[in-house]
């Protein structure tokens, strides 16, 4: 039976998407940084969502875990299975979990 769960290589499963965490360091960047739940992961990060700009409309461009981490899986759940895990992650990630209105609104020189 194959796990139905990811999992980072500090050994923290990641069963629902709510338990990643994105960080958006500095809102000129077009980086949203996934985390992983444990705080003391030697990872720290997981992987990023890339962002493209246009005027106030922002797009995504991809979801990219980190070698690290999507080999890490395709090596438990094997290559389909972790793919297809992998892909509804990133899904997930962008339906429920990034604030669209937050990255599009336009900037005022006071939120920088």
């Amino acid at each position: 039976m194959n796990p139905q769960w990811l999992e980072c290589p500090c050994g923290a499963k990641i069963v629902h998407q709510g338990e990643l965490r994105l960080v958006w360091p500095q809102k000129d960047e077009n980086q949203l940084y996934i985390l992983c739940p444990d705080d003391s992961c030697y990872l720290k990060e997981v992987g990023y969502i890339l962002l493209r700009r246009g005027g106030n409309e922002v797009r995504l461009n991809r979801v990219i875990f980190y070698p690290a981490f999507s080999s890490w899986n395709l090596a438990r759940l094997g290559r389909e299975r972790g793919n297809s895990l992998l892909k509804q992650l990133a899904k997930e990630l962008m339906k429920r979990r990034v604030s669209w209105e937050d990255l599009g609104r336009p900037r005022h020189p006071s939120d920088l």
